[in-house]
């Protein structure tokens, strides 16, 4: 359930992802923010100065049902890996992706 340890278990491409989300997030107008502020249930301002692991846990929260954290805490019922991919299907129905980064199998958002 630790969000900084799930930032850095996620795999290039979608740490680049999530950086920019936070980019665009600081650039936002007021009005903007105003509108994703309540969206995310989240704090206008904080939204704005958002660091990395709290963009990466809003990219699950849209629909207040899924959370990083609670996707972590899900049962894996079923693993297919395709080569460098990996696709492992959660015991409510959803489907988290992984990469092959070296050794280390990384979670891989970059297709959300």
């Amino acid at each position: 359930n630790d969000m900084k340890v799930i930032g850095d278990n996620i795999c290039s491409s979608s740490r680049v992802k999530v950086e920019n989300f936070r980019i665009i997030l600081s650039r936002l107008d007021s009005a903007q923010l105003r509108v994703l502020s309540e969206f995310y249930q989240y704090d206008a301002e904080r939204l704005k100065n958002i660091d990395f692991n709290s963009a990466l846990s809003l990219y699950f929260r849209g629909d207040g049902k899924n959370s990083l954290r609670e996707l972590f805490n899900r049962e894996i019922i079923a693993v297919d890996v395709y080569g460098k991919k990996a696709m492992l299907r959660l015991d409510n129905g959803v489907e988290l992706d992984f990469k092959k980064e070296g050794p280390y199998w990384k979670l891989d958002i970059s297709d959300l």
